[in-house]
């Protein structure tokens, strides 16, 4: 565990596969603490590789898509060793609830999403968990969090499975503002990145592998 002088673990939010979220206090702040845990079928010493590197990619990537202009946690703390982030806590609403309470009041917030993603994109950020559950909505913004499953690519395969998990994640939980949501995503993106016709294509390719593997 971390230096007690240095955070304190409040209490236990969220229990993961890959770590456990607590909220915390950072020398008085609010935070986020995130705490990956050793594997016991692992070998130990690939176990501490594995969650050192996570850790510090993570960390990286937080950072750097910050330094991008995309709203995203201050990072107050890393230690690879523990595989420990103490991180600013987002005060808001997750963006998943406020389409589920307040769809009219959502809707606008799906434009600012498509440019955060675009930056991304553009700056070859993939997030890997793009859900309506990932995006909070604080000081009039949509903050972006979890960069748990994050990566550095180029190819569009990888952007556009990013898209395609967002587009489900809207499909399911948000049937009924679906298609505008959508639309005002990609119309969000396309004012950072211009053309995406190649893009759009590859997002349906993947959709007809999905059908036909389920069908199989």
């Amino acid at each position: 565990m971390g230096n007690i002088t240095e955070y304190i673990l409040e209490r236990l939010i969220k229990k993961g596969a890959e770590a456990d979220i607590y909220e915390a206090r950072w020398y008085g702040l609010r935070a986020i603490a995130k705490i990956r845990k050793a594997k016991e079928f692992r070998n130990p010493e690939l176990d501490y590789e594995i969650r050192r590197k996570r850790t510090l990619r993570e960390a990286k990537l937080i950072a750097l898509a910050k330094s991008f202009g995309i709203p995203t946690p201050l990072i107050y703390f890393v230690d690879p060793n523990t595989a420990e982030i103490v991180m600013q806590f987002i005060e808001g609403i997750r963006l998943r609830e406020l389409s589920l309470k307040e769809k009219e009041k959502a809707l606008p917030y799906y434009q600012f999403v498509g440019k955060n993603i675009a930056l991304l994109h553009k700056n070859r950020i993939i997030h890997g968990d793009l859900t309506t559950s990932n995006f909070i909505i604080s000081q009039g913004k949509p903050f972006l969090i979890d960069f748990g499953l994050a990566f550095l690519s180029d190819e569009e395969e990888d952007k556009a499975v990013d898209l395609h998990l967002i587009k489900q994640i809207l499909l399911s939980q948000h049937y009924d503002i679906y298609e505008e949501a959508f639309n005002l995503l990609l119309e969000g993106y396309r004012s950072i990145l211009g053309e995406i016709g190649s893009l759009i294509r590859k997002i349906k390719e993947i959709e007809r592998r999905g059908r036909y593997a389920r069908v199989v």
